[in-house]
């Protein structure tokens, strides 16, 4: 019997060089996307990692259109999973790579830092084998909201430090960025964070992507084109979601500050505040107090791409039975009105929606987005989005 078990552990390592092979959770999930698949006339770039890139992929995709075009590999398998070398095989052959954004460690708190970091070294072989000479940045693994997991990453983190100065990778620290920051204003659970933490890290890694590439400055026909380009019939429901942040579509579309917007008449500016008061999404909604003669929110220069088709939809609610109206219109008279729709709202949270058609000629700085509270009362809105298609 012992000589059946000392074969028995011999012919595994054999087959698995690592010979260290982590648990798998109680549920195990892949998720891989290459958007502009058909496309090749600009260089390509792939972030492999959890789901933190899961969180910042749509807007690393959205800052860089017409730029390079975007790929990502998702896992909640650990580098030292049975697996994982067998998919990220399959992953970088696929397509030929100008940069790829390695991380790996959150869901791998539990290991012995010393084997994680031998098996990452087996990963990062791969990555440079199949790579093709692309450039290798290391993103750390970030921190958590419970001090005891983060002390965990944070020994990943410097069991990887050590292999990447070995090999002259340069690193994107993801944990040094957010690691200083209050957990209550930043993080959405233990593990992950909300839209401003995301904000942050997308910014981080596209920033890395930009200066490691030199990446030219895109036209805005060139962003919407490669937008465009990377929309399929098939799915994601034939739409791109345009992320939020200082390079989308909206600037603070969460109404996590107030910066962005602007109320009409000016002196309803008082009726405006932020509330916490269970906003439908993030930390904070916007509230209004419209008087008889109702008050627009509206934000200038919206940078949707000319000749584009989007959907915009937000979630409302009053606490009477109100009315408002979306639109997209010119600043200044003559009016032009785009997608203009009248909604009535309730006391409960619901999500409306209406599509603009942006014409050709259009010109951010001379329009704006428009909501019009008409009738009197209090409404909260919350969470826009901009679908382009």
């Amino acid at each position: 019997m012992k000589l059946r078990s000392t074969l028995l552990l011999t012919v595994l390592c054999a087959l698995h060089p690592l010979a260290t092979l982590s648990a798998r959770e109680g549920t195990e999930w892949v998720t891989a996307y290459w958007y502009n698949a058909n496309d090749s006339r600009l260089p390509r770039v792939l972030l492999i990692g959890d789901s933190i890139v899961k969180g910042y992929q749509e807007g690393v995709r959205d800052q860089l259109a017409g730029s390079a075009y975007l790929a990502y590999y998702a896992t909640s398998k650990s580098v030292s999973d049975r697996s994982y070398l067998k998919e990220l095989a399959f992953i970088l052959e696929e397509y030929d790579y100008a940069a790829i954004v390695f991380n790996n460690g959150l869901h791998s708190l539990e290991e012995n830092p010393e084997t994680w970091a031998a098996s990452l070294e087996k990963a990062l072989e791969l990555i440079q084998e199949k790579g093709k000479g692309a450039t290798i940045l290391w993103a750390t693994s970030t921190p958590l909201k419970d001090p005891a997991l983060t002390a965990k990453a944070e020994q990943l983190n410097t069991a990887a430090a050590k292999i990447m100065a070995s090999k002259g990778i340069a690193t994107v620290d993801l944990f040094a960025l957010m690691n200083p920051l209050d957990r209550g204003s930043h993080w959405a659970d233990t593990y992950h964070f909300n839209k401003e933490g995301t904000r942050m890290q997308t910014q981080a890694i596209a920033d890395a992507l930009r200066g490691s590439l030199d990446l030219k400055t895109a036209s805005t026909t060139e962003v919407k084109e490669s937008l465009q380009r990377a929309a399929s019939e098939t799915g994601p429901d034939g739409r791109i979601t345009t992320t939020s942040g200082e390079d989308g579509v909206l600037r603070n579309p969460g109404f996590e500050h107030k910066e962005g917007w602007t109320t009409y008449p000016p002196e309803a500016a008082s009726a405006i505040q932020l509330s916490s008061d269970s906003p439908h999404a993030g930390e904070q909604c916007l509230k209004i107090s419209a008087g008889p003669n109702g008050v627009q929110v509206y934000q200038n220069a919206p940078v949707f791409p000319p000749g584009c088709t989007a959907e915009i939809s937000f979630w409302a609610r009053s606490s009477q039975p109100g009315e408002m109206r979306g639109s997209l219109r010119s600043r200044k008279p003559p009016y032009r009105f785009h997608g203009i729709q009248t909604f009535a709202t309730s006391d409960t949270w619901q999500q409306y929606s209406f599509e603009v058609k942006v014409p050709e000629d259009y010109i951010p700085e001379d329009n704006g987005l428009y909501f019009d509270f008409v009738l009197e009362g209090d409404y909260d809105i919350d969470e826009i989005t901009v679908q382009i298609r």
